[in-house]
């Protein structure tokens, strides 16, 4: 069995692309295309009747990671907003950011 066919490969791919749907400036449909599932995700979602079963076999993995992801993460990013906000600002932004919300300049 190829290891892009196995139910845990799909189903952590549906949590990286759940992270990608989250997290700003990380698109889901690079890390679909990374991953080796983006061509087969949009074969399926194009034409989803035809050789159903096949297709439930890709999808409902995808989409219970996906969830799964959405569910899990959205809530530790709301936890972290609420008790950490300039660690979730960094994290958001990037330690680019850092200098300019200590006061410090960015030249």
């Amino acid at each position: 069995m190829n290891r892009r066919e196995g139910y845990l490969y799909k189903f952590g791919g549906g949590i990286m692309i759940g992270f990608g749907l989250i997290l700003p400036g990380v698109s889901g449909a690079v890390l679909a295309m990374g991953l080796g599932l983006y061509q087969p995700l949009i074969e399926a979602v194009a034409r989803p009747f035809s050789d159903w079963r096949n297709k439930f076999r890709l999808l409902f993995p995808l989409a219970l990671g996906v969830g799964i992801c959405l569910l899990l993460f959205s809530r530790l990013l709301e936890l972290l907003f609420v008790y950490y906000p300039p660690a979730y600002t960094l994290l958001i932004f990037g330690f680019g950011g850092r200098r300019a919300s200590l006061g410090g300049g960015m030249g």
